[in-house]
């Protein structure tokens, strides 16, 4: 793993920078209903707000002590974010991956409601590091160009973080073995770099099946529900 983030890192360029998001990727622990729980309900990590360069390092950090507390996971994390720093998704998504997490854009309303959410920009390669990857009808994922300013700017798409990189080739070839490793085609990068960072390309239905960054796509984010990390 190490190896890997070391090229991201090198790829992106962005660990000199000093500032963070204004409103940073905070996560929560909030239960989920399953078969009827009461006090016992597993609990779901919702993440909410814009990606940090240590939103990997932070959610390990609120891990830890939720893991000794023992409590059932539902083995899924429910994101809402505009987007926010390339490299700090990547290092987010591999940790994701390792914890053999699934990954569901909704907004958590409640125990047994879901509402709809937004990933876009960096937060769509977030998404793709889920061991199962919900899109509930109704929310969107949203990919853009990653924008070379070589400092950390306002995304004038909705509050995120415009994405500090280096020469595309590099950056391209790290995010195509990236999304490779989590069983997602390549070919969305063709539409990524098609699409200028002043803009956000919404992925279709049909897109997000085609290039597999959703497992399962529609139906009501008020029905669904997280299942718990036995399966049941």
């Amino acid at each position: 793993m190490r190896p890997f983030l070391a090229a991201a890192l090198a790829c992106a360029g962005v660990a000199a920078l000093s500032s963070t998001p204004a409103q940073a990727l905070t996560y929560t622990f909030a239960p989920v209903a399953v078969n009827g729980c009461r006090s016992d309900c597993p609990v779901a990590i919702v993440a909410t707000g814009e990606v940090s360069l240590s939103a990997a390092e932070d959610l390990l950090a609120r891990l830890e002590p939720f893991v000794r507390s023992r409590r059932p996971m539902a083995g899924t994390l429910i994101i809402d974010s505009p987007g926010g720093y390339l490299v700090g998704a990547l290092k987010l998504g591999i940790v994701i991956r390792e914890l053999k997490l699934n990954v569901m854009v909704a907004s958590y309303q409640g125990p047994s409601q879901l509402g709809t959410a937004r990933c876009n920009s960096a937060c769509a390669y977030i998404l793709a590091a889920g061991v199962k990857r919900f899109v509930p009808d109704g929310s969107a994922v949203g990919v853009h160009k990653s924008y070379d300013a070589g400092v950390s700017q306002r995304d004038i798409l909705g509050g995120g973080m415009i994405d500090a990189v280096r020469p595309a080739g590099s950056t391209d070839e790290v995010l195509g073995r990236y999304l490779a490793r989590m069983g997602v085609s390549r070919d969305l990068l063709k539409l990524v770099n098609a699409t200028p960072s002043s803009d956000i390309r919404t992925l279709t239905r049909s897109e997000l099946g085609r290039f597999r960054l959703a497992s399962a796509i529609g139906g009501s984010g008020e029905k669904r529900r997280p299942k718990r990390r036995d399966g049941n």
